[in-house]
């Protein structure tokens, strides 16, 4: 993949910039940065971890992201007027309706 070449400490400084890069942050450049590291770091090649690991989690970010964007509104907060119910265990003055 050509968007796993390089550290990816200039490409996500471009991105927090406001720039947009295609392709940049997909599963097809997690998975080939995720094995060139891994295979580099095994042989006992001299490489950089932190720009790498920058880019690893900026492309889980992103797809965490897009992930989580499913489930947008399951957790829209209720009104108030519909979270009293007639049946609440406090009278209409602030008088327990329950009393001990």
């Amino acid at each position: 993949s050509p968007q796993a070449v390089g550290s990816g400490i200039p490409e996500m400084k471009t991105i927090l910039r406001g720039v947009v890069l295609k392709e940049y942050l997909t599963m097809k450049a997690f998975v080939a940065k995720v094995v060139a590291l891994t295979a580099g770091l095994g042989s006992g090649i001299p490489v950089g971890k932190e720009g790498p690991f920058v880019h690893i989690a900026s492309i889980c970010a992103a797809v965490l992201s897009k992930f989580m964007s499913v489930f947008c509104g399951v957790y829209e907060p209720v009104p108030v007027l519909q979270m009293s119910t007639p049946l609440s265990p406090v009278a209409p003055h602030g008088d327990r309706a329950w009393a001990a």
